[in-house]
């Protein structure tokens, strides 16, 4: 089992894919690719038991606050770095679809060492010359995934907006343990995450926030936005209908994200209204209008 350091109460459907729109891309391997989701754009919830063939244990999360993977403690500049997915592994049913392909890709991590995973000697600890990467993957099998597409939207959030846990997984030792990094370290992480969801996280913000119920809001607002012929008026309506939703969307998260900002742990450049994360990773200058105009057939057709 891992040690905890350093605080006292640690804590694709079988439908064949087809290319998404032009403006989708991801990354595989070291190469921007066009982003392929399934025809219906769905994740396999059904989460059927999956067959790990690498690891020994399940990697360590933020249980408390995020549910994202811990990420992990650098260790000083390295010669040969690679891209840690925080969520794997790559083939598992949650990663399938839009939902399943955000959560695979919101968030990287650049660590020392190549991919692959690390092999155990003859005398049974694991050689020097493996760096972070394959020494993690030997130890780890990969995180609890997100099981909804609500706890998919929260993850998204999450990463999205540069939220790093207060804990870590040190692999320097013989052992991995969970550690509180240094505002050093911290800062370290920080620089080296990235996300790589491009235009799929901007759909799946979009998709989800649109289904929201806004039986709060009272309907002239939104009778009028659906008829008006006023560009500006629709404009202004659509953007405040569409914070109405963002909130709805955010609401079971909203406090712990308030407190996450208050400490530090997301970058005070960063709105800390977490409503207003979500809706400027879908709705900005170039896609305005069209997705106002989405918004508004989802509406007369409901």
């Amino acid at each position: 089992m891992i040690q905890e350091v350093g605080r006292e109460n640690p804590i694709l459907s079988a439908n064949e894919p087809v290319p998404s729109d032009a403006d989708f891309y991801y990354y595989q391997g070291s190469e921007l690719r066009p982003g392929y989701i399934t025809k219906d754009e769905s994740t396999n919830y059904a989460d059927p038991e999956y067959q790990y063939t690498v690891g020994l244990e399940p990697t360590p999360i933020d249980e408390e606050v995020s549910m994202l993977p811990l990420s992990i403690l650098p260790n000083g500049a390295s010669e040969v770095t690679s891209e840690h997915h925080l969520a794997h592994p790559k083939d598992h049913p949650l990663l399938r679809g839009l939902g399943g392909i955000v959560v695979r890709t919101v968030r990287l991590q650049t660590v020392a060492g190549e991919g692959g995973t690390a092999k155990k000697a003859w005398w049974g600890g694991i050689p020097r010359k493996y760096d972070l990467h394959p020494r993690y993957h030997y130890f780890f099998k990969g995180p609890e995934l997100p099981k909804t597409e609500k706890e998919q939207f929260e993850y998204a959030v999450w990463a999205t907006s540069g939220y790093i846990p207060e804990q870590a997984i040190d692999l320097s030792g013989r052992k991995p343990r969970v550690v509180v990094p240094t505002l050093e370290q911290t800062a370290q992480i920080r620089s080296d995450i990235r996300n790589v969801s491009y235009g799929l996280l901007h759909q799946f913000l979009k998709n989800y926030v649109f289904k929201q119920d806004l039986g709060h809001v009272d309907e002239r607002f939104i009778d009028e936005f659906v008829s008006t012929r006023n560009w500006a008026r629709k404009r202004f309506l659509g953007r405040w209908l569409l914070a109405q939703a963002s909130q709805v969307a955010s609401e079971d998260m909203s406090e712990a994200y308030r407190i996450a900002h208050k400490r530090g742990q997301i970058m005070p450049v960063v709105s800390a209204k977490v409503s207003n994360v979500v809706q400027v990773n879908f709705l900005n200058k170039k896609r305005e209008q069209k997705i106002i105009d989405q918004f508004q057939q989802k509406l007369l057709a409901a």
